[in-house]
C-alpha cells in the first residue's frame, strides 16, 4: 500500500490512518535535539506490540508505560496522538 501511495499528511483523524508512535518531551521546542524521544528499546516495545495486536495497541489502556517501560520516566513525555493518512 505505502510503495503505491506516495502522498501522506499528518491527520488527527484516527478513523483515518495509523499511529504516528512517537513521545514527545514535556517543555521541549521541536528545533531541541531531545524533543522526541529516540530509544531504541521503547521503539523495539512499540515494534513488537504493532506485530501482534496491530495499530491500536499505541491506544489501549497503559499504553504509554508500558511503551517507555522502566528506561524512560513517563511523566517526562507526551505520547503523540496523531495519525498518518494517504490523501488523493
Amino acid at each position: 500500500m505505502i510503495e503505491q501511495r506516495p502522498d501522506w499528511v499528518l491527520s488527527r483523524q484516527r478513523a483515518w490512518g495509523v499511529p504516528l508512535t512517537c513521545f514527545v518531551k514535556k517543555g521541549a521546542k521541536p528545533a531541541d535535539p531531545d524533543f522526541l524521544l529516540r530509544d531504541e528499546a521503547v521503539n523495539a516495545r512499540i515494534l513488537e506490540a504493532f506485530e501482534a495486536e496491530g495499530a491500536d495497541a499505541w491506544y489501549k489502556d497503559g499504553a504509554k508505560a508500558r511503551f517507555l517501560g522502566d528506561t524512560v520516566n513517563p511523566d517526562d513525555y507526551v505520547q503523540s496522538r496523531h495519525s498518518r493518512r494517504v490523501v488523493r
